[in-house]
């Protein structure tokens, strides 16, 4: 079994191995964020030093870690009928389980889904299941300070091995859900329904959207073999695996 070691942000399975995350292999596709010469204009705009600037987008960031974790543990309370009333989240959690989720007889919160064959694992946030052959999955956003973006505002493209698609959270949404689902039809005898995220604004939670997005299956097994190759990632099982034959 793999597990999630938060002191060391990373999986272990039983016998201590090491498994990739979903984030960074969506990590080593994002363009290249110019983060200290952006830092160095930022501090000579404003008067500030480059320290400061940096400290500054650290707490924000915290901040909006910190907020993205009480909506997903309210979510998750709700999913268990847990939720205490008195939760500032209680009535978008309620809300939110009773129009996504009340038609699944089963549905699965922050599931761990893992590949020995590709060492990679990642937790999904919903994993609904239809029936006993397929199911669906969902993943909530909650710190898109922009929304969910269809176009980049720079014009910037991933890198190898998909230059193709533009650098948008929406596409990241999509291979994200599309690699969850490559790791449930590689462990699990289930089929891949559909993918969506729901996205909630945590500055507006009642405002919360569906948003669909496609099975990129071929995409995401590219990324995870370009991934492998390019970091000599080896197949955790001892016989001869070849992945996606």
């Amino acid at each position: 079994m793999v597990k999630y070691d938060e002191e060391k942000r990373s999986y272990f399975d039983s016998s201590g191995n090491k498994y990739n995350r979903v984030s960074d292999i969506l990590k080593a596709v994002e363009p290249i964020f110019p983060r200290d010469a952006i830092a160095r204009a930022i501090a000579k705009r404003n008067g500030m030093t480059v320290d400061e600037v940096q400290a500054e987008w650290e707490v924000k960031a915290k901040a909006t870690r910190d907020i993205g974790n009480e909506i997903h543990g309210a979510l998750d309370d709700s999913n268990k009928g847990t939720l205490d009333g008195s939760n500032y989240w209680y009535l978008m959690a309620e809300v939110v389980h009773e129009k996504y989720f009340k038609e699944y007889s089963v549905v699965a919160s922050e599931k761990i889904l893992s590949s020995a064959d590709f060492r990679l694992a990642g937790c999904v946030d919903r994993i609904c299941y239809r029936n006993k052959t397929i199911a669906d999955i969902r993943d909530f956003k909650t710190n898109e300070i922009k929304g969910v973006q269809y176009r980049d505002e720079y014009n910037k493209y991933f890198r190898d091995p998909l230059p193709w698609l533009e650098n948008t959270n929406y596409n990241r949404l999509a291979l994200q859900l599309s690699l969850y689902g490559l790791l449930m039809e590689d462990t699990t005898k289930y089929k891949v329904g559909n993918l969506a995220g729901i996205f909630i604004p945590p500055h507006d939670p009642m405002n919360h959207s569906y948003i669909p997005v496609p099975y990129m299956k071929l995409e995401a097994q590219l990324l995870i073999r370009h991934y492998m190759s390019e970091n000599h990632v080896e197949p955790l099982r001892t016989e001869e695996v070849t992945p996606f034959s």
